[in-house]
């Protein structure tokens, strides 16, 4: 019988975690467990003294987030401008993937349905806990039909001349294509998500956006 383990898309990128410049690996859990998580690969062979893990981020954090299958970005956000100036922070952009409102235990999943769009800071310290509006961010899409299965699939990035994500789109499997806007600082207010198009057939079916 078969039987899921980590089987998410890998994303490897350079990214600004504090003070410094790493080499940083994201990666959902697939179908093997509900999350994602991320692992600092700038030098390989200090990994197994510990100083390779960096957090994972799973339903018992957020029940919002399911098993995420596609990859993950690592992109710059400008959080906020101070006399002009402003400050970047790195982040790892999830979608809440599949199955997020199946019951896997107490506090773990969402009945309702809806899809979020995540943004995990990677300079988060591995002693901290996740706390929505200052390590982590969330953008909840709603569902269109609670008979239809749900979930929200990987996410295209634009940015802006700065280098920063200005732009993320994203579809779900009940056809919906989504704008999250992240002009301006954080914790961008105007974000929330914007319906762009539904891609039905001839007969008005739903068709589920999955790439």
């Amino acid at each position: 019988a078969y039987r899921p383990y980590v089987d998410g898309a890998i994303t490897v990128a350079e990214a600004r975690v504090g003070k410094q410049w790493r080499s940083v690996l994201v990666s959902g859990m697939g179908g093997g467990a509900q999350g994602v998580f991320a692992l600092d690969v700038t030098v390989p062979e200090k990994f197994e003294q510990g100083a390779g893990v960096l957090w994972e981020f799973t339903d018992a954090d957020d029940p919002d987030i399911g098993n995420v299958f596609g990859p993950i970005a690592i992109a710059k956000f400008k959080v906020s401008v101070v006399k002009g100036v402003p400050s970047y922070r790195y982040f790892a952009v999830v979608v809440s993937g599949l199955n997020n409102y199946v019951d896997d235990g107490k506090g773990k999943f969402n009945a309702d349905g809806s899809s979020a769009l995540f943004l995990l800071a990677l300079d988060k310290a591995p002693t901290d806990k996740w706390t929505a509006g200052l390590n982590y961010f969330k953008f909840t899409a709603p569902i269109s039909d609670q008979n239809l299965p749900n979930g929200l699939s990987a996410p295209a990035l634009t940015l802006a001349g700065d280098g920063a994500v200005d732009v993320i789109y994203a579809g779900d499997l009940q056809g919906n294509m989504w704008r999250f806007d992240f002009n301006g600082s954080a914790p961008w207010k105007g974000a929330s998500p914007k319906l762009l198009f539904v891609a039905m057939d001839a007969n008005k079916n739903r068709q589920a956006i999955t790439q």
